[in-house]
């Protein structure tokens, strides 16, 4: 048979199969539909979770020298009485140590909503005023002053929309004098593990709050957030920012609302980890070449 009837031959089968070949078609793409319906839906979230799981279990965990906790353990939690929220006087204490210990930025995973007493909320207030011209300073905004239904679309992060973020004394310095707020609140799974965080947020008053992290990272190169957008996203500049000296080039998109995996470096004891005691009894100057130095230091429990 030469080769134009073979040609022949084959359209002719093909033909014949049209039909056959379209319901196949067809059957593939309604599965494909109802795979991603069902994935929309979260009916595969558990399924998910376990797969992440297991990349998280296997991969490689390193010590990031870039990062270190001081932590409010049960000793210093003991000393301050147990209250909550903790002595802010206290805190004072271990910010100025930390400061000392000449950080690339301060986080700390508190929220100061509420007052307590007069004299320790100004003592708090002067020693994140002093430590702010060391390294900037992050305070964290809970979900509470923050429009959950607009801004995260989790009910897990909508909160009762407390008076303000900050208590007053605080709320007038924050963003001033190297003091910027940033969203410190995180959605848990099904099975209440933290597997993602959302990336950016709008207060009650419609300002773009990053997360934590990514205000860290921008402020410490002196940078600032862009002017927030009309729409849901925010753009941070990273191209001034340093990490550990290396020049970086490259712009930072959160979308408010959206839900970031979060890699997670390893288990406990993987983050340099300091107790909060020890720092707040620490007169004395502290020494150059010490643990914190040039480190994103994150202040809590």
């Amino acid at each position: 048979m030469n080769r134009a009837g073979r040609m022949g031959r084959f359209w002719h089968r093909l033909k014949k199969r049209k039909a056959q070949y379209a319901r196949c078609l067809l059957a593939g793409l309604a599965i494909l539909a109802l795979a991603d319906g069902v994935a929309w839906m979260g009916h595969l979230r558990g399924i998910e979770n376990r797969v992440f799981d297991a990349l998280t279990f296997w991969q490689t965990q390193t010590r990031d020298p870039r990062m270190a906790i001081v932590a409010i353990d049960d000793d210093a939690f003991a000393a301050v009485g147990k209250v909550q929220p903790v002595d802010r006087a206290f805190l004072a204490d271990v910010v100025t140590t930390v400061a000392r210990c000449a950080p690339a930025a301060i986080i700390l995973d508190f929220t100061f909503d509420a007052p307590t007493a007069p004299d320790r909320d100004a003592r708090l207030v002067g020693a994140l005023r002093d430590a702010a011209r060391a390294a900037p300073v992050i305070l964290a905004v809970g979900p509470d002053a923050v429009d959950g239904a607009r801004a995260s679309r989790r009910p897990d992060l909508a909160g009762a929309r407390a008076p303000g973020r900050f208590y007053p004394a605080l709320e007038a310095a924050v963003g001033h004098e190297g003091l910027f707020p940033a969203f410190a609140g995180v959605p848990k799974d099904a099975d209440t593990v933290i597997r993602r965080f959302v990336g950016a947020v709008r207060d009650r008053n419609g300002t773009a709050l990053p997360v934590l992290a990514a205000a860290a990272l921008v402020h410490s190169g002196a940078t600032r957030p862009d002017d927030p957008p009309v729409s849901d996203a925010i753009e941070l500049d990273l191209s001034r920012s340093r990490v550990e000296a290396v020049q970086t080039d490259c712009r930072l998109r959160l979308e408010t609302g959206r839900l970031y995996p979060i890699r997670f470096n390893g288990p406990s004891g993987t983050v340099t980890t300091l107790p909060a005691g020890l720092l707040s009894a620490l007169s004395d100057a502290v020494a150059e070449d010490n643990p914190l130095r040039g480190s994103f230091v994150f202040i809590g429990a």
